[in-house]
């Protein structure tokens, strides 16, 4: 299902979270700037696409969805001027098919993983660390659920597990899991009480008011959760304003705002 809606503040931007479809794009201006996003980063580039188009009058589409549907769609065509993956691996796959230079690309920014739990339990510890797996096993009762992007190509998902694995968790926890096809998804499952648990990024965790993060996860268990960022081929010139301010401290102070970690701030640009 695709929605659409616009941005209240602007007219110029309309950010898109989907299961995209090719025919959304094709009534698009050839001026207009297309930026496919990763699901977790919806909120922050859309306020960043709102900024630049208020300051610029330069328009802006924002397409959110799993990493994985947005490479497949810049593989069939897409005419998207901009791409920010959840994982280098979906800059890996279009590289490999000649659709992007990995090496050309840039790190907008990091990420971490916490536990959710749809009930205030309080803070349980540190997944990595001293909390223990019999700690989390009651809370999942009988025939609960236990929300989770989809390992198998969802980046947060594949993090998770990688998490799950590293402390020997994952064999006990399997047969709960829900795979989604978004972060946001796993989210939504938690935050509507359809999952009593679930792992998310902590930027998603933090807009919703109706999940309690109960445990942080020791960042050693897994490899770094980062954002490349990429200016594709056959990019527009125009895309190449939003992509440096994206970089720039106004972009990174945005980020921030929603949790990110700019790699702007830690002293990283260059991708691969």
């Amino acid at each position: 299902m695709t929605v659409l809606h616009s941005l209240k503040h602007s007219p110029k931007i309309r950010a898109v979270v989907l299961g995209l479809a090719l025919t959304l794009f094709s009534a698009a201006s050839q001026a207009q700037i297309i930026v496919f996003a990763a699901a977790s980063m919806a909120d922050a580039i859309s306020e960043a696409a709102r900024t630049y188009s208020e300051a610029t009058d330069q328009e802006i589409m924002v397409a959110a969805a799993a990493s994985s549907t947005l490479a497949r769609q810049i593989e069939h065509g897409s005419g998207v001027d901009i791409f920010i993956s959840a994982s280098s691996d979906w800059i890996e796959y279009l590289d490999n098919r000649r659709l992007i230079d990995r090496y050309g690309t840039d790190t907008l920014a990091y990420n971490q993983l916490v536990l959710i739990a749809a009930e205030p339990l309080g803070y349980l510890g540190t997944i990595g660390g001293d909390l223990t797996l019999e700690a989390i096993l009651p809370y999942l009762g009988v025939d609960q659920r236990f929300a989770l992007g989809d390992p198998t190509h969802v980046p947060a998902g594949k993090y998770a597990k990688q998490v799950l694995d590293t402390v020997y968790w994952w064999s006990a926890i399997e047969p709960y899991i829900a795979p989604t096809g978004t972060v946001r998804a796993a989210l939504a499952m938690v935050d509507t009480g359809n999952a009593p648990l679930g792992m998310v990024y902590a930027t998603d965790a933090m807009i919703s008011p109706n999940v309690h993060i109960i445990a942080d996860v020791d960042p050693q268990v897994h490899p770094a959760i980062l954002y490349p960022i990429a200016l594709l081929p056959e990019a527009q010139p125009a895309a190449q304003g939003f992509y440096r301010f994206l970089l720039s401290a106004q972009g990174a102070d945005i980020l921030s705002r929603y949790g990110f970690i700019p790699a702007r701030d830690q002293g990283v640009h260059r991708h691969g």
